[in-house]
């Protein structure tokens, strides 16, 4: 046990990301939420893509207000989808609006729902098991926001762990860079 290439070595499936994914911001609903509102949401997911749009109209009820979300699936199924509205109090007095999750048995607060590929419904990134695509990438692979630069002659250096090239060689890039300096 313990042994050379023991443990989790298989590689892992990648989860769905949420920029693969139709996503609907609260912040698009904002200004539309009063009693017996209508309308149409619209966005691109990417820059160059397609339009999306959903239709909504906002009942108030006992329970307070429901945002009911229209939009055809795979271009032959119409889909009402009622989405309750829930609020938290902010700082000065103040409300933020969230999605209720509309998927069975989740009533997470949402900011976005989500429709991953193949999905009939929206719902919130739990549900679905989604991940971000910063996520996935390997701890030294990320990019380092406030790192800085490092000379491409180091590339090596960028290494670590098990592949880290031994102190000689570090030594021996090193040298080239003050050699290569020089001239």
């Amino acid at each position: 046990m313990g042994g050379h290439r023991s443990g989790n070595w298989y590689p892992r499936c990648r989860k769905l990301t949420v920029e693969e994914t139709l996503a609907i911001e609260m912040q698009k609903f904002r200004p539309a939420i009063y009693p017996d509102s209508v309308g149409t949401v619209t966005w691109a997911a990417n820059a160059g893509d397609d339009q999306n749009s959903v239709g909504f109209f906002i009942a108030w009820g006992a329970a307070g207000p429901t945002v009911t979300l229209q939009y055809a699936w795979d271009d032959q199924t119409d889909v009402s989808l009622p989405v309750r509205l829930t609020t938290t109090p902010t700082n000065f007095a103040g409300r933020r609006w969230w999605f209720v999750c509309p998927l069975a048995a989740c009533g997470r607060r949402a900011g976005k729902l989500y429709l991953p590929p193949g999905a009939r419904l929206f719902g919130c990134r739990t549900c679905y098991g989604l991940s971000y695509r910063s996520c996935q990438a390997t701890r030294w692979l990320r990019p380092r926001p406030h790192a800085p630069a490092i000379p491409p002659s180091f590339a090596a250096l960028r290494r670590c762990g098990r592949n880290a090239p031994p102190n000689h060689a570090l030594a021996e890039l090193s040298g080239r860079l003050r050699i290569s300096q020089r001239r």
